[in-house]
Formats: C-alpha cells, sequence, structure tokens
C-alpha cells in the first residue's frame, strides 16, 4: 500500500504545474497552412484534429503514464484490477453502513 502511495505522490509532484497552468495557444497559422494544402498533401500530412480518435488516444496516453511514468507493467495489471474490486466493495460497504446508521 505505501509502495502504491508513493507512485500516486511522485505523479502528483510531477503533474502539479501542468494542473495549476492555463496554457492558451493560437492554432491560426496550423488552420491558415491546411487550408492551403493541396488534397494529396492534405491526405499525405493529414494533422487535422477532426480526424483524431480520441478512445484511442486515451488508452495510449493511459498506458503511457502507467509504464513510464509509474514504471509499473502490464503483468501487474491482473492484480490491480483485483486490488480496485476490493476496495469499490470496501468502499460501497462502508457508505452503506454509514448511511444505514445515519438514517
Amino acid at each position: 500500500m505505501l509502495k502504491t502511495y508513493r507512485r500516486i505522490q511522485t505523479m502528483m509532484k510531477a503533474t502539479i504545474e501542468i494542473q495549476r497552468t492555463d496554457f492558451w495557444f493560437s492554432t491560426a497559422n496550423t488552420e491558415q497552412l491546411y487550408e492551403s494544402m493541396c488534397p494529396t498533401d492534405k491526405h499525405c500530412f493529414n494533422f487535422n484534429i477532426n480526424s483524431v480518435n480520441y478512445q484511442d488516444y486515451v488508452h495510449t496516453a493511459n498506458y503511457g503514464v502507467r509504464y513510464f511514468a509509474c514504471k509499473e507493467e502490464d503483468r501487474d495489471l491482473p492484480r490491480a484490477r483485483n486490488n480496485f474490486r476490493r476496495f469499490k466493495i470496501y468502499y460501497i460497504t462502508v457508505w452503506s453502513l454509514f448511511i444505514l446508521f445515519v438514517f
């Protein structure tokens, strides 16, 4: 449990500045470049944001964070899923008991 807590703390320290900072980027030049490209170039160098598969992007980003930042391997997933299910049951049980005693 302490090892997991240390990993969470490491991730929080690594991302705290990004979470607290507002970023604004102008995309006017990129949009102008994309509109000025011929259809062949648009097909070869597709950087249109509307064509991004967000489900695949989120899956890949989560894998990258888990593998590179948290230093976790794929073989750890079944144990992690079991721990998650167990903690979810604990959470539901504690809240159920709390609600039962309050009411």
